[in-house]
């Protein structure tokens, strides 16, 4: 007889204590922004769309349009591009022939550090695509 009520009491308790935890959470996330331009809507397609796209896509129009990072050539600043030659050209895997262009002489010579631009290229598209 006292088990069972002390289980119907354990029941009830755990119930009003969950009603009552789970009522101060009730409407308020539905808050409205501060700053007053802001706007409210989210396009959610878009932002992964151009998640994805930063990966390989490298601007908004053709070979020399509107790069996505400020002055970079939009054929050298694609991701896997970088990452290849990040990854690629200090092994013996690769013989990059134009040494002329920025940073593959510090690469193919293995002398490239953390400001190199190229693994700046790097780091700003992989942070980009983390946090959109």
């Amino acid at each position: 007889m006292k088990a069972r009520y002390i289980k119907k009491t354990l029941s009830v308790a755990l119930i009003v204590s969950a009603m009552l935890g789970t009522a101060s959470c009730i409407n308020n996330l539905d808050i409205s922004p501060i700053d007053p331009q802001a706007s409210g809507s989210f396009d959610q397609n878009s932002v992964f769309v151009k998640t994805y796209a930063l990966l390989g896509v490298t601007g908004q129009q053709g070979p020399a349009g509107s790069a996505d990072l400020d002055g970079q050539d939009e054929g050298e600043s694609g991701f896997y591009r970088t990452i290849f030659n990040c990854n690629e050209l200090s092994s013996d895997e690769c013989v990059w022939a134009w040494q002329e262009n920025v940073d593959i002489p510090q690469y193919t010579n293995i002398a490239w550090n953390s400001s190199s631009q190229r693994t700046e290229w790097v780091y700003t598209v992989w942070v980009i695509t983390l946090l959109s």
